[in-house]
């Protein structure tokens, strides 16, 4: 059995606020080393859950909107108490540049996102 750590909402609204990257849908199949979907006809890999399970190994958090937008990175809420935002912003940074870096991905400055959308 799968439990989920991330955000789970029971409204008609969603949204979520990070320190990380955005991925396109085509870097994340190149990060994760995948298909493109219209190159396999048994394309069957859940991207989502591979992705997900893939950035957790990185202590990442993954948000997927609409199957196209990847973003990875660290909510705020998740800031050791003992630990200054700057040095959690490195940390997070560090993490995400082991998270792509080892397939070869152009290493992205870390950012604040922000998203909201009904669900």
């Amino acid at each position: 059995m799968k439990t989920r750590i991330g955000f789970v909402s029971n409204s008609s609204t969603t949204s979520f606020l990070m320190w990380g990257v955005y991925l396109s849908q085509e870097e994340a199949n190149n990060l994760l080393d995948l298909p493109k979907e219209d190159e396999d006809d048994d394309y069957d890999t859940d991207i989502y859950e591979v992705f997900e399970d893939t950035a957790w190994k990185y202590h990442l958090t993954t948000y997927v909107i609409d199957g196209s937008e990847f973003f990875v990175g660290v909510s705020p809420q998740d800031i050791p108490e003992n630990q200054t935002m700057a040095d959690w912003k490195e940390e997070v940074q560090r993490n995400i540049d082991a998270f792509l870096s080892p397939n070869g991905l152009r290493i992205k400055e870390c950012a604040w996102h922000k998203e909201a959308w009904y669900a």
